[in-house]
Formats: C-alpha cells, structure tokens, sequence
C-alpha cells in the first residue's frame, strides 16, 4: 500500500511538473509530444486558454487514444471558436460515429452548419439532438436561427419560447425572440424580450442597441436615446448605436448632435445603413445646406439609380443657391420607368403642375398611399417656399406631417420647414 501511495505520489509531481512546465514554454509543440499519456494531454487541452493551444493538445490525445469521444468533441469546439467550421463538422462527426446518442454533439455540429450557412443540415441536426435531449436549450437556439435564416420567423419564434421554457434564464434566447418579433412588426413583445434579456445580462451592449431601434419604431424617441446612450456607453464602438441615435435626435429636432452622431457612425465603419445620406439630410433639416450637398453627391455616386438621393442633391443644391437643375434633369432622361417618386422629379424639373404631382401619387393600397402623399406635400411644399409663397408652403409642409408617416425622411424635412416658417 506506502509503495501504491508512492507512485501516485510521484505521478502527481510528475504532472504538476509537466503543468508548468506548459505554461513556461514559447511553443506548445515543443512539449506536446512529450506526453504519453492521453488523459493527461485531454487534461493539457481542457486548461489551455488558446483555441489553437486547445487542438494541439487535443490532437494529441486522439494520437495517443483513437477512441476518445471527448477529445473529438473538445477539438470540434476549439476549430468552431477558430472559425474553422469545416475541421469542426470533422470532429463533431466522428464523436457521433464513436458515440451517436450523444445529443450535445449533434448541436454542436449543428451550430457550425449554421454558420456555413446550411440551414437545412443545421435544422437536422439540431431536431435529432433535441429528440435525444428534449430539454437541450441551445439545439432549440440554433434550430430557431437557422429556422430565420430560411424565412420561417414564426417556427423560429416557437423553438426560442421552448427554449425559454427549458432555461427560464437563457438571456440570449430572449434576445434572439426579441429580434424575430422587430422583423415581424410585433414591437410591444420585441421591446418585453429586450427588456427581459436586459435583466439578465444586464452589459450585453447589443441588446439596448435592438431595444432602442423598437423603441424608435414604436416613436418612443426619448427611451431610444437612453437605450443607444447606454449600448454606446458599454461599447463606444458600436456603430449601429450612433447610427440610430443619429435618427432619433433628428425625430427630435436636435440636428447638430445628429450630425455628430452620423460622423461617428461614418467614421467607425459601413453598416449597410445611409448614414450619409441621414446626415445630409440632418444637415438640410438644420439649415445648412451647403454642408449636405457633398453627403449627398457621395449617396449618388454609390446609388446612382435611386431617385431619392437626386432629389436631396437636387433640393440642397437650389437651397444652396447652387445649379442642380441639370442633374436632374440628366437622371429623368435616363430613368425609364413612371414609378413614384419619377412624379416629384417632373413637377420639379417643370413639367408637370404640384396638382398633376399629386394626382399621381395616388396609390390604391392605403399605406402607401399616405407614404406617397406624405413625400408629395412635402415636394410641393418646396416648389412653392422656392418661389416665395410661403403661406402654401405652410399649408403643404402641415398635409405631409398629418400623413404621419413619421419613418420618412420627407416627414421630418416637413416638420423642420414648419418650424423655420414659424418662427
């Protein structure tokens, strides 16, 4: 018996010593091969800190054991945080070759088809570990995102509810069921999601930025710019953050800090979203029109088929005591189709009259319809405060803000020109 307890004695300082000897060395590789022992290299890999330091020592235990299930799972996991999703479908597979009942396996792989973007095996693979661990929330997470990625919200909306249900404190899964209640336009259960996320992770920047946007959807302008404040406070790198909060300053006239905001946001990085186009229409909406032409020239440079940014150039520059005629008048002749806003342009350019403009943005479905009257009163408005009427200006500026179709940038210009009419 002393001599057993010896040798276990001397195993341990033995191993110990191996530690730190791993901890001191440059390159892992130099002391990988020195261990014979798999159970001790899956110990090596489990406490590394490194993904790629993590492979090495599992690869290593796999050498020394070709059965080891553990060890082709940790492997896939440490490749799946390294990007390298094709290495860990690899491992995940051979896992569930070694031991198939392993639900956890099966999500796993199911996550890294997700991120490859094959939603149809992610769905699989997911549905066969929830069948072997019904209570598996994460299947249910990666089941639902890739149910979204396919167009199909409201089964997405069902697995993240399961998976609320079998992890009442799973912050994600109500951030993720927030996000598919935005797409469809369910902003009230959005904004309940967000908020329950929040309290459960309460410095996930990510999520004030979401809630915010319902909440600036909802036209909560004044909670929109406490939640971007906060997601920008916990990451001053958020660009989607200045970019919306740059929208719900100009909802509430502060144009200077929406311009500020705006930059940053350009500044930081694209986010698919027109920030330049946003800021030069804050910078019109602030009086400075000269300041908006390059913010919008850059816009139709990059979009030069889209009507609405020659329209904003087209504005700023004649407010600007510019010639922009000519432009425009260069993109109507090369636009082919009638569709709206090509009515706007020709009441602009001359020729047609502000009543015919209006005739034409009639629409038989009744949303848009208001969006169409909404920008052509708008337009209208502008016709005649550039000829001196601004008693019709007024009255213009006033039947596009009645429309209250508060998510077009028309909308806000109309509000802005009231309030210079005013005072």
């Amino acid at each position: 018996m002393r001599k057993l307890r010896n040798i276990l004695r001397a195993l341990t300082v033995a191993s110990a010593g191996l530690g730190a000897l791993v901890a001191s060395a440059a390159n892992v590789d130099d002391v990988v091969t020195t261990v014979a022992i798999p159970a001790e290299a899956f110990r090596l890999g489990s406490a590394a800190k490194k993904p790629a330091d993590r492979i090495r020592w599992y690869s290593r235990a796999i050498e020394l054991d070709p059965e080891m299930v553990e060890a082709y799972h940790n492997r896939g996991s440490a490749y799946f945080h390294e990007r390298k999703y094709d290495e860990a479908i690899g491992d995940y597979s051979k896992a569930i070759e070694l031991k198939p009942e392993r639900p956890q396996s099966y999500c796993n792989r199911g996550g890294a088809y997700l991120r490859k973007g094959d939603y149809d095996r992610a769905i699989r693979d997911c549905t066969k570990a929830i069948e072997l661990n019904p209570k598996l929330a994460e299947a249910y997470d990666n089941r639902a995102l890739a149910l979204r990625k396919t167009g199909k919200i409201k089964e997405a909306i069902r697995d993240y509810t399961k998976a609320i249900e079998v992890a009442p404190r799973f912050a994600r899964a109500y951030q993720c069921r927030g996000g598919a209640h935005y797409a469809l336009g369910d902003l009230d259960r959005a904004v309940q999601d967000f908020s329950r996320a929040i309290q459960l992770s309460p410095r996930h920047a990510q999520t004030y930025e979401f809630r915010g946007r319902s909440y600036y959807r909802k036209h909560d302008y004044d909670r929109a710019l406490r939640d971007y404040a906060e997601a920008i406070r916990l990451d001053p790198n958020m660009t989607e953050a200045y970019s919306g909060r740059g929208l719900a300053y100009t909802k509430k006239g502060r144009y200077d800090l929406a311009v500020q905001d705006y930059t940053k946001a350009i500044e930081l990085g694209p986010t698919g979203r027109p920030e330049r186009f946003w800021r030069g229409w804050a910078f019109v909406n602030g009086g400075s029109y000269a300041k908006a032409i390059p913010d919008f020239a850059a816009y139709v440079k990059r979009f030069p088929d889209e009507p609405y940014g020659h329209l904003a150039l087209y504005l700023a520059r004649t407010r600007a005591g510019k010639r922009g005629m000519g432009d425009l008048a260069r993109f109507r002749k090369a636009r082919k189709d009638a569709k709206w806003p090509t009515g706007a342009i020709r009441m602009l350019l001359g020729e047609i009259t502000p009543n015919q403009c209006l005739a034409v943005a009639s629409d038989k479905d009744p949303k848009r319809d208001k969006e169409k009257k909404c920008e052509a009163y708008y337009y209208i408005g502008m016709i005649y405060l550039l000829r001196g009427d601004k008693r019709t200006a007024r009255a213009c500026f006033r039947w596009s803000v009645a429309t209250k179709m508060e998510d077009l940038v028309e909308h806000t210009a109309a509000q802005a020109e009231l309030g210079r009419l005013d005072r």
